[in-house]
């Protein structure tokens, strides 16, 4: 599947440190790797009250787009 991220996106998820590249077409392995790296990703990113820090949010953006497959 491929999923059209922008470039904030793209670039928040290089910062994981995928072994995969999120503009291609991703295999079921990749796809779920990449859920779960973006899911503690939020999770590393929200402040002292529980929201989402700027990059949180583009995280979260990235979750709607997987959410959808």
């Amino acid at each position: 599947m491929k999923i059209n991220f922008d470039d904030k996106e793209i670039s928040a998820i290089n910062d994981l440190g995928l072994p995969f590249d999120v503009t291609t077409d991703l295999n079921d392995d990749e796809y779920f790797l990449l859920d779960e790296k973006v899911a503690e990703a939020i999770m590393d990113h929200l402040d002292k009250n529980y929201d989402p820090t700027p990059k949180g949010k583009i995280y979260e953006s990235i979750m709607d787009k997987i959410s959808q497959y």
